[in-house]
């Protein structure tokens, strides 16, 4: 079954489907300097960690190739840059 986070499930299913990746749950269940990885089928989101100074960071994909579904690098956000994303795979 497809996984959606935080910022997709509402956008995709219009709040009728919770996310079944809670980014905010994650983070706060992680130690500082940690991380755990995910994979939302709605944009990609490959990880949630916890920087040593408590920042929430967000791994998400670059450089997708459409046609393959390949990512080419995966570059880290904060809360604020991932949620302003309009990125879906």
């Amino acid at each position: 079954m497809a996984e959606f986070c935080t910022k997709c499930a509402p956008e995709i299913w219009v709040n009728d489907v919770r996310e079944d990746i809670n980014i905010d749950k994650i983070y706060e269940s992680l130690e500082p300097g940690t991380g755990e990885s995910v994979l939302c089928e709605g944009c990609g989101l490959m990880a949630v960690g916890k920087t040593l100074d408590n920042e929430m960071l967000l791994a998400v994909p670059t450089n997708v190739d459409h046609s393959s579904q390949m990512v080419g690098a995966i570059k880290w956000v904060t809360r604020e840059e991932f949620i302003a994303l309009q990125t879906y795979i």
